[in-house]
């Protein structure tokens, strides 16, 4: 297997970026939803993958992933946070699995 991505040791990932957009969700813009989608879930997706790869090839690696509240208690506003953060938490249990 070969890391296109890192190309030193990488003893630690924490993936903490999130972007929120406030609407009602039956006014939540298309665009704003595809952003909170691609950084909040596809931005944890490929940093995961690509040092889960190194963390393969060292045989150690920690990763961080920060959730939220947000997919317990979800809020007014926050639909597509809200979604985002409850796939964050699932992604860090398939990837422990």
């Amino acid at each position: 297997m070969t890391c296109r991505y890192f190309s030193r040791r990488v003893d630690i990932l924490v993936n903490t970026v999130a972007i929120l957009h406030f609407a009602p969700f039956e006014d939540l813009d298309m665009a704003d939803y595809d952003a909170t989608i691609n950084v909040n879930i596809k931005g944890y997706f490929l940093m995961t993958q690509g040092f889960g790869c190194i963390t393969i090839e060292q045989k150690y690696g920690n990763i961080v992933h920060i959730s939220s509240i947000a997919p317990h208690f979800p809020e007014r506003y926050s639909g597509a946070y809200t979604m985002t953060k409850a796939a964050v938490n699932m992604l860090s249990k398939q990837v422990a699995a």
